[in-house]
């Protein structure tokens, strides 16, 4: 099992992920919300959260950033620069009128209602994934959006230390957790997973 490749973890992941019903993602996402509205990183954070619309059964997150917008926070979902390949974080006021369907399949903010971010406003970024292993590392789609995104605004370290960055939380149903993916030289690790069943500080864990 560990020693699958990337392309055989996200085959047999999506296949499990999308047997699911949605009574089951509705069930199981709930779970992982009430878990991920613990987190202290989210209980006041000190700046944006940035989310997402949840796509092909992924973990719902949309309920985690109404709530956050209820307690007086600031949210934003990712719009595709699909020139580039990355992502934009957009600031959102209203999740209920604000959001298009891209043509890639996902909702992001329509472009009247664009209001892009400096990165050193994300306080907290609830990331998606096919798949995470235990030491935080994420496997996308195949598209690299996420990746392009992170590696660009947030490198591991910069000449004279630490580069501030947000908190990374990845968002998981428990059987997206697998022993091990083979990450790649600009892949960030997560800072916490969060699943259905329990929180995971991999970095925390690693540095005990």
């Amino acid at each position: 099992m560990a020693s699958l490749t990337k392309s055989e973890w996200r085959r047999r992941i999506l296949a499990r992920r999308e047997s699911l019903t949605p009574a089951e993602v509705e069930r199981l996402s709930a779970a992982v919300t009430r878990l991920a509205l613990r987190l202290p990183e989210l209980q006041e954070p000190s700046g944006v959260v940035l989310g997402y619309f949840s796509f092909r059964n992924e973990v719902k997150a949309e309920e985690i950033l109404k709530k956050i917008q209820a307690r007086g926070g600031r949210i934003a979902l990712p719009v595709a620069d699909r020139v580039r390949k990355t992502l934009v974080a957009s600031e959102v006021y209203a999740l209920d009128r604000e959001l298009i369907t891209s043509p890639l399949g996902i909702k992001e903010p329509a472009p009247g209602h664009l209001r892009p971010l400096n990165p050193e406003e994300l306080a907290a970024i609830l990331v998606p994934g096919v798949a995470f292993d235990l030491r935080g590392y994420r496997l996308g789609y195949g598209a690299g959006y996420y990746d392009r995104f992170l590696s660009a605004f947030f490198p591991r370290r910069r000449q004279g230390g630490e580069t501030p960055r947000p908190v990374l939380i990845g968002l998981a149903f428990e059987f997206q957790l697998v022993p091990s993916l083979p990450p790649e030289p600009h892949d960030l690790p997560l800072d916490v997973l969060v699943t259905e069943k329990r929180v995971l500080r991999p970095l925390a864990a690693a540095e005990a």
